[in-house]
């Protein structure tokens, strides 16, 4: 490849190993937007924005029809109930919310967590361009992000990691700019479920899943075309048809493709949810906090719903599951093979998630009234079980946002423990994804008394 002006001042190792992760978009494949994010910051960490872009842009070998604009990032509720119109106010937001601890045996760093909790509206705005792989859209000259309040500063989110996102000057975000018309589609409305986390089923549950939940009855989403983001796991595609019951059409969006939407539809997230943290040290947790009892309302209707669909009565048989993560996996327990004989022995019957349809998650998920799960983003299809059901969650002891989840599963009526045990390999960024062993004697205390 010929040299850009301005890789000479980039350092040798960090422009080899830009030009390494980029190499197949140079070959017209796409890269992850993790490889992407890190070519990007190699760039603007020793250029001018200008310059970054240039040698950012002869590295993933983008055409000319791509280039930067920056533009004020402006946040997607206010837009709504300024410029759009607002459809229904499902969480108003600003009270206070105190999400309790969860019950842990064995180390681990958790507690409780109180915050202010977002507001969260349906609504309709006009003229906006959408984007694959990211909720942010444009329009009027403005960057759409899903932000209240001080979100963006009180978090070390890296926006870098959103694939229309070049580089973020505070309020302002240089945002690549793609002028080719073959790139572009025109829907006349649509509502948008595209997300940079839409190919992660922890993600998907709580925030797409969880905003069609929120709008499926509301009358004017009634029929509008979905737009998903093409290549999403089929459990993500099965969530919609499933609990849309066939009232919507959804359409697929490519990588690099654009949507011009005249009316678009959207509902903003409970959460706050930036796409990837720098790192999950020191962050003020209660950022994250939401309306638990909103969201555990959505899911018991989503529940209820799925019970009818499945025609899977409140009498069904109830049973006992282990919840399995791939063992190849980062956050894995390395005595898994002691850990599983233990549980079949227990009468617990291991599945793992991925290999199943999302019909089948709910079904045996809602059947089951004792269940142990690992660590991992699996876990939320905990969220459709039924009131009453006993939990208990194999984990290692980093667990700053764990209150969170145990909240909404406490306002569901679920039973809920944890059983840590000590980290094994650690890594440099993620205390999460950390690999871990359980101690058998700790785990047959809390759930000896499940053998028949």
């Amino acid at each position: 490849m010929i040299p850009v002006r301005g890789e000479a001042r980039i350092p040798d190792g960090v422009l080899s190993e830009a030009k390494r992760l980029s190499a197949p978009s140079r070959d017209g494949k796409w890269i992850s937007l993790m490889d992407a994010m890190k070519v990007k910051l190699a760039c603007t960490a020793h250029l001018p924005v200008p310059e970054a872009f240039s040698v950012y842009a002869g590295l993933m070998g983008l055409d000319d029809s791509i280039g930067i604009r920056t533009i004020p990032i402006r946040g997607l509720c206010d837009a709504i109930e300024k410029d759009g119109e607002m459809l229904a106010l499902i969480e108003p937001g600003g009270r206070h919310f105190e999400c309790r601890a969860p019950m842990v045996i064995g180390p681990a760093n958790t507690s409780s967590l109180g915050g202010r909790i977002r507001r969260v509206v349906a609504g309709r705005i006009d003229n906006a361009i959408v984007h694959s792989r990211t909720g942010a859209f444009t329009r009027n000259g403005e960057l759409v992000m899903d932000v209240q309040g001080d979100e963006l500063d009180a978090v070390p989110a890296e926006l870098a990691f959103d694939p229309v996102i070049f580089d973020r000057q505070g309020g302002m975000a240089t945002c690549l700019d793609d002028s080719h018309p073959g790139r572009l589609r025109h829907m006349r409305e649509a509502w948008s479920l595209l997300g940079i986390n839409s190919v992660s089923f922890g993600h998907w549950i709580v925030e797409q899943l969880l905003q069609f939940i929120a709008g499926m009855d509301i009358p004017e989403f009634q029929g509008v075309p979905l737009l998903v983001d093409e290549n999403i796991p089929p459990q993500h595609l099965q969530s919609l048809e499933l609990l849309g019951a066939g009232r919507f059409q959804i359409v697929t969006v490519p990588r690099g493709q654009r949507v011009a939407v005249e009316s678009l539809y959207v509902v903003t997230n409970f959460p706050f949810a930036p796409h990837l943290l720098r790192t999950d040290r020191g962050v003020d947790a209660s950022h994250f906090v939401c309306g638990m009892d909103t969201v555990a309302r959505l899911f018991a209707k989503a529940g209820a719903r799925v019970d009818a669909l499945l025609e899977s009565p409140a009498s069904s048989p109830r049973g006992k599951l282990f919840w399995a993560r791939v063992t190849g996996r980062h956050r894995k327990i390395d005595n898994f093979a002691p850990v599983e004989s233990y549980l079949s022995q227990l009468g617990c019957v291991k599945y793992y998630p991925e290999q199943l349809e999302f019909g089948d998650q709910v079904r045996l998920i809602r059947s089951a009234d004792r269940i142990v799960v690992q660590n991992g983003s699996a876990s939320h299809a905990l969220l459709f079980a039924r009131p009453g059901t006993e939990v208990v969650m194999l984990s290692h002891p980093a667990l700053p946002f764990m209150a969170i989840y145990a909240e909404i599963l406490a306002q569901l009526g679920i039973d809920f423990r944890i059983v840590t045990g000590p980290f094994t390999r650690k890594g440099e960024t993620y205390l999460d994804q950390y690999d871990y062993e359980i101690t058998l004697q700790r785990l047959d205390e809390v759930i000896g008394h499940w053998f028949d």
